[in-house]
């Protein structure tokens, strides 16, 4: 049985490898023809392009390393003779380009889906390239900002009733100059509720979700005023109606995100359920016998929205020990100053579905880096993360880079075969 294995193995290998050979000779072959056609027009002679020998170029593609032979020319230009590759510039092949453009364009819309480096390895085993070859992929790429992509690219979308905008802050170790820094993202998501018809009892899927972020030092502050407006614009990008619908800010309880609801009309704010739930379980452990009845009742009165409740079985004499007595009253500070926005007393209500943001760091900003510890340049990050989001945005990201490609190819347009044909 172990042969018979071995043997289906290593059908498949070798076939696998016979098509990727026979790949690499087909487009050896066209790129020659392409040669050919070349040296053989009647505009080539009438330009003035004088054959010099024959050279060969090398590039990397997603079969393997493909060698071609193409012609070199001389021409007359300022004053001298100039070297030329005529069958490069009409392949958009550039002058020190070792990995094709189409390779390039595959890479990149791998890291717009969220791909790790690895991931990017595997899928190309034959191109023998290396996490340094991604990386400068990407150090060379040129985008626009996620807000100009957003304003260029989205279609807005049009809101039923309520939008739906959760907010918070993760903090990552970034490299600038070699030196390891700590970085603010602020990350915030906009949807319109739960998808009824995908999702299952396990699982919710969120409707129209669309995600936004900024980057800056963790030192550096933000203004409050025009981070609103800032929000608001991209809402208005997203959403075509924000000003006729219901707007639910939800978060962790930060004042900079209670301070928003006060800034944003026809707004509500509604306290994030998991960060308050964490707290509530530190102090009240509902593995223990003793603690578990306060904590489900705590738990009961916040999806209620009852903050007088709460207020009532914290005030009593819990703890003994100063450390917890001093965690019970950092509690009721906390539940205190989120019920100024009403932040409990909105949990009662239908539209409560709840904050999805946790999540959506940990999917789409943590995840790039691995959850490890090493450190991206800010520099790569921000790239990586700008495409990711694009992607995540319904942003078609494979087009968006073939537009940069074309941006940056500069074709002498004496050799545009197409219209010499």
């Amino acid at each position: 049985m172990r042969s018979i294995v071995e043997n289906h193995i290593t059908y498949y290998e070798t076939k696998n490898a016979d098509l990727f050979k026979y790949a690499l000779l087909n487009l050896k072959q066209e790129y020659e023809n392409k040669d050919q056609e070349i040296f053989n027009s009647t505009w080539r002679k009438e330009k003035g392009y004088i054959p010099h020998g024959i050279r060969q170029r090398t590039l990397i593609t997603i079969f393997g390393k493909l060698t071609y032979k193409r012609h070199r020319y001389l021409i007359w230009n300022k004053g001298r003779y100039r070297f030329i590759y005529l069958a490069d510039i009409a392949l958009g092949v550039k002058k020190y380009q070792r990995i094709t453009t189409h390779l390039q364009i595959k890479i990149l819309s791998l890291i717009a889906k969220g791909k790790r480096y690895q991931d990017i390895l595997d899928c190309f085993p034959l191109s023998n390239i290396t996490t340094n070859t991604i990386t400068n992929i990407i150090n060379r790429m040129k985008i626009d900002s996620l807000e100009d992509i957003i304003i260029k690219k989205v279609k807005p979308i049009k809101l039923d009733q309520y939008l739906y905008i959760n907010i918070d802050d993760t903090f990552l170790n970034l490299k600038e100059n070699n030196k390891k820094q700590q970085y603010r993202v602020r990350v915030i998501l906009f949807h319109t509720g739960y998808d009824l018809e995908k999702s299952r009892a396990n699982k919710k899927i969120l409707k129209n979700s669309r995600i936004f972020f900024f980057l800056k030092k963790k030192n550096e502050q933000y203004n409050n005023h025009l981070m609103v407006q800032k929000i608001q614009k991209i809402a208005q990008v997203f959403y075509s109606n924000v000003n006729q619908a219901k707007i639910i800010i939800s978060g962790d309880g930060a004042t900079w995100i209670r301070n928003y609801q006060k800034k944003w009309p026809n707004s509500i704010y509604i306290l994030d359920r998991f960060h308050t739930i964490r707290k509530i379980r530190q102090l009240f452990n509902p593995n223990s016998k003793i603690m578990q009845p306060i904590y489900e009742n705590l738990r009961t009165s916040f999806f209620n929205g009852n903050y007088q409740e709460m207020v009532k079985i914290l005030s009593k004499p819990w703890f003994q020990d100063k450390y917890k007595t001093s965690k019970l009253q950092e509690l009721k500070y906390y539940l205190k100053q989120n019920e100024k926005n009403y932040g409990i007393s909105n949990q009662k209500y239908d539209f409560n579905i709840g904050c999805n943001i946790e999540s959506t760091i940990s999917h789409h900003i943590k995840w790039l880096l691995g959850y490890g510890s090493k450190a991206f340049s800010k520099n790569i990050y921000h790239k990586i993360l700008t495409l990711h989001i694009a992607n995540v945005n319904n942003i078609n990201t494979t087009d968006l880079l073939k537009e940069d490609f074309i941006k940056k190819l500069t074709l002498n347009w004496h050799i545009i075969w197409q219209k010499n044909n």
